[in-house]
Parts: C-alpha cells; sequence; structure tokens
C-alpha cells in the first residue's frame, strides 16, 4: 500500500484517485484509506431515528448519521461520489448486522 493518498492501489476497497483543491477532509480520507470500512445500520425508537454507521477494520467509528439523510455527513467524509450507491445499500441492509462496504 502507498502513503499517497492519491494512490490507486491500496488494501482497502475505496480506491480515490483524484482529490479535489478545495477538500476539507483530508486527514478523514487518509485515514479511511488505510482500512477496510464496515456499514452497520442501527433501528431508532420511538422518537430517535435509524443511523448508520461506518467504522474502519478496527472498528473504530469513523463515521455516525442518520440513515435517512446521509448525504451531508458522506459528503463530509469525501464520500460524495458513492453517495447513491451507500444509499441503496442502506435500504437493503438489515438493522444489526455488520456488512464489509464495497465501493
Amino acid at each position: 500500500m502507498h502513503d499517497d493518498p492519491l494512490s490507486s492501489q491500496c488494501s482497502g476497497h475505496l480506491v480515490i484517485t483524484k482529490i479535489s483543491p478545495n477538500f476539507t477532509g483530508e486527514p478523514f480520507l487518509r485515514a479511511i484509506l488505510r482500512y477496510r470500512m464496515y456499514i452497520m445500520k442501527i433501528k431508532g425508537k420511538v422518537k430517535i431515528p435509524d443511523y448508520v454507521q461506518l467504522r474502519d477494520d478496527k472498528f473504530t467509528l469513523l463515521a455516525y448519521f442518520r440513515a435517512d439523510r446521509p448525504d451531508k455527513a458522506l459528503t463530509k467524509c469525501g464520500l460524495e461520489a458513492y453517495i447513491d450507491k451507500i444509499k441503496a445499500l442502506i435500504e437493503d441492509l438489515p438493522f444489526g448486522k455488520i456488512q464489509k462496504l464495497e465501493l
């Protein structure tokens, strides 16, 4: 694996080939490029909505956002190119099951 975040080769499943000069989440992006990511959907209760967690291979929390509003959180994380794919995955994902995120 290369330390360069622009590299097209990495051990994880997320491959970034170009980063916008205005991108503000570079430290986060560098972190997720080093790891495989996992996704889990958590069932909310009466007034608490359903949430989604993104975790790395050591299960450190990378992102936590409402299942019905992932756009802003995924954009902040640098995953805006994968929003549609992640939204579709969230809809089909059963509650409480951890699944490897392959983008």
